[in-house]
């Protein structure tokens, strides 16, 4: 079985820069000081017309723990749509 290098990016040029350097997928995030949050429609779409390895994008309403509200969940459901 294959490793596979997953690398977690903030922005497009570290998607880039990952994809240069060989990762295999890439997980993509905003907000690094947070530990990483949903990203923007924005950066989603952009990424996905530089990137040509998977990217697999976070799904994370905010920061702190993962014990979420039914409001947040409700947000977070809206993002993967």
């Amino acid at each position: 079985m294959k490793n596979i290098l997953e690398i977690a990016c903030f922005n497009l040029d570290s998607c880039i820069i990952a994809q240069k350097a060989g990762a295999d997928r890439i997980e993509l995030c905003e907000n690094y000081e947070s530990g990483g949050i949903t990203p923007s429609d924005n950066l989603i779409t952009e990424a996905k017309k530089l990137i040509q390895i998977p990217l697999h994008v976070i799904i994370r309403a905010r920061s702190g723990n993962f014990i979420y509200t039914e409001n947040e969940i409700a947000v977070m459901e809206k993002s993967i749509l």
